[in-house]
């Protein structure tokens, strides 16, 4: 629950030591930006090496991943990753995409019909019945499920 609650503000202190992570910087700018994305287990060997050669506590692999995008922004990997500007617009926001940043600021709500043909059987002859219609309210900020409605009634 305490998810839901805005955020405060207060920043937690850091548990890793600057040395580790100017390591883990540095490692991430030589060895990750490449044309093709390298698996992240060697650099991670690699950083780890580098620590315990300067006596330093090894970092956790999850710490390495956690901070990436603390040393890269996307626009910038696709750039140095040579996409020509393709993937850049996929960065970018579209018109029409919704944010939010609370649970419940903005809900979506779809209907449509299903995929699904509903045939009653009598006297061995199939009548058909209908498509049955299905609507979904989904929270923006969590993509959580709010609500659904199935109904063989077009509303």
């Amino acid at each position: 629950m305490s998810s839901l609650l805005p955020k405060t503000g207060e920043v937690r202190r850091l548990r890793i030591n600057a040395g580790v992570e100017k390591i883990i910087a540095a490692t991430l700018r030589e060895m990750r930006l490449r044309p093709e994305q390298p698996d992240l287990a060697p650099i991670v060997v690699e950083i780890r090496a580098r620590g315990e050669s300067e006596g330093l506590e090894p970092p956790a692999y999850v710490t390495v991943a956690k901070g990436i995008p603390q040393v890269f922004t996307p626009e910038g990997i696709a750039r140095r990753r040579l996409s020509g500007g393709k993937h850049l617009r996929r960065l970018k926001p579209r018109p029409g995409y919704s944010r939010a940043t609370h649970a419940l600021d903005v809900v979506q709500v779809d209907h449509t019909p299903a995929d699904i043909h509903f045939i009653e059987v009598i006297d061995d002859h199939g009548v058909f019945v209908g498509r049955p219609y299905l609507t979904i309210a989904a929270d923006v900020a969590t993509s959580a499920t709010i609500d659904f409605y199935l109904t063989l009634a077009h509303l």
